[in-house]
């Protein structure tokens, strides 16, 4: 199934999944900059994400098109299986890893388990700004997202 592009006075909801409040901030402001019309949700913890995507489940056209899930959610171990798990239940739902973690195995740990994106947070705060910049712009306005859920 092919879903339209988004247009820039369209709207869809995005989900961000980090414990890190001001990560959370700057996210959201990034991508609000990027298209106004985005509709934000967030979750601080695995079983929030998890429970949030089964609430949208019941609301399909406010099911997220891109998750943004900081691999920080949680113990390491918990958030990979977090990862498993949404990639099994959703299997169209975009994702983008952010670590802190700089390792090659933790970037291949996140794709082979499902990730389409990995960004390895700068500790550097304007840095930082720029990576979610540039995430906000390559997939709010460059990438065709998946289209609703296949439930």
């Amino acid at each position: 199934m092919k879903s339209a592009p988004i247009r820039p006075n369209q709207s869809f909801y995005e989900f961000i999944a980090t414990a890190n409040p001001d990560d959370q901030l700057l996210i959201a402001q990034s991508l609000r900059g990027s298209m106004p019309t985005v509709r934000l949700n967030y979750a601080q913890t695995p079983e929030q994400t998890l429970q949030c995507l089964v609430d949208y489940t019941a609301e399909y056209y406010n099911f997220p098109r891109l998750l943004i899930l900081d691999l920080a959610i949680a113990e390491e171990q918990l958030a990979w299986q977090l990862l498993e798990a949404i990639r099994v239940h959703y299997p169209t739902l975009t994702i983008v890893m952010t670590s802190l973690d700089h390792r090659s195995e933790t970037r291949r740990q996140a794709y082979t388990l499902g990730a389409h994106a990995f960004i390895s947070k700068s500790r550097d705060w304007a840095q930082w700004k720029e990576q979610v910049d540039g995430l906000a712009h390559y997939w709010l306005k460059l990438a065709i997202l998946a289209g609703q859920p296949l439930f």
